[in-house]
């Protein structure tokens, strides 16, 4: 039996980005003992209580004091991992790590490739494939033969009870609803939020476009400060905000098409087979978009010479004003979300 230790400490898509991996290493090695470390609790209710893996763990780095995070590195030793799975883009200060504190031989990931070590085996940091694909890759370097499997996030029968009790009491039955998610990711980041006045302009035109839909403007906790933006301005509009985590696959799985940013819901919205549209600029979409054939993804028709600023010193600091995501045609989002209703209905 082969113990696995998996990292992958960014948000709640990235985590939804590692789940075919997880289901691949289950098809190929069934008693393989699997611990998925995330760096929140979001991310790890991701696959927490599935069987894609034993136990998860959190390991929030932002939080941790030093001496902590040395401890959990060495507190590794304890348990006798055979392999250590880094997911893709993760720092190589992870590998140096499991390299000197953790006593585990084999350590997989992405690299530049000027020098392999610390790693076991790598793959390169720069190949442009999707995320969840490059995960698959590095997976293959050890168990050999992976196809990609299907996303996942864990649905709870006691977040779908919530969800229905909240489609019900919301008078959604039978409806056609729209989803609009205005927000970046769980830290509260501005950098991948389509602007408020282009999420606006955008309702009014789904509005005008389907007469008879409803529209509901998801907020998590990192964006209660929107609520006011969005309150009020339509009739057939509802806000949902600070839903249980647990809820929101089943109300995203409600919606005919999902609308965001490229953040978490997104990443869900696919996992539950949902149709997605990504509003992208600053990142790297060949990479990051939500994945599979009912997921599509509106830029700018104008490329612009610093998009996407993923990497760069721009990210996170832009100086000018977020053009990328304010230019983006409202009437080719519009367009696109027609298509997908005809696919979906």
């Amino acid at each position: 039996m082969n113990r696995v230790v998996v990292f992958q400490t960014w948000g709640i898509g990235d985590m939804i980005m590692i789940t075919p991996m997880l289901h691949a290493i289950k098809e190929v090695s069934p008693t393989s003992y699997v611990n998925v470390i995330a760096g929140n609790t979001g991310a790890a209710a991701v696959v927490r209580h599935s069987d894609l893996c034993s136990e998860t763990e959190i390991w929030n780095f932002n939080d941790l004091p030093v001496w902590r995070v040395i401890w959990n590195f060495i507190s590794l030793r304890k348990k006798k991992y055979d392999i250590a799975i880094l997911a893709t883009g993760l720092s190589i200060k992870f590998s140096w790590a499991l390299r000197l504190l953790s006593g585990i031989k084999i350590i997989l990931g992405d690299c530049d490739h000027s020098t392999i070590f610390p790693y076991t085996d790598c793959i390169d940091r720069l190949d442009r494939r999707h995320r969840v694909e490059k995960n698959i890759a590095i997976a293959n370097l050890y168990f050999r033969g992976l196809s990609v499997g299907k996303l996942h996030i864990e649905s709870s029968f006691e977040g779908q009870r919530i969800a229905i009790e909240l489609w019900r009491k919301m008078g959604f039955e039978g409806k056609r609803v729209l989803c609009l998610h205005p927000g970046g990711d769980s830290n509260g980041s501005l950098v991948k939020r389509p602007p408020i006045g282009l999420c606006k302009e955008l309702i009014d035109s789904l509005f005008s476009e389907f007469v008879d839909a409803e529209i509901v403007v998801i907020l998590g906790p990192s964006e209660s400060e929107l609520f006011r933006e969005f309150s009020g301005i339509h009739e057939r509009l509802s806000i949902l905000r600070d839903l249980p985590f647990e809820a929101l696959p089943a109300i995203v799985s409600m919606m005919k098409v999902v609308i965001a940013g490229d953040s978490g819901i997104g990443h869900i919205a696919a996992a539950m087979q949902t149709p997605v549209v990504t509003l992208a600029g600053p990142t790297l979409m060949e990479q990051t978009k939500p994945y599979g054939g009912h997921c599509r993804v509106v830029q700018a028709r104008s490329a612009l010479p610093c998009s996407p600023c993923y990497g760069t010193i721009n990210y996170k600091n832009c100086p000018y004003q977020q053009k990328c995501l304010s230019t983006i045609a409202i009437v080719d989002v519009v367009r696109v979300v027609h298509e997908l209703l005809q696919l979906s209905e």
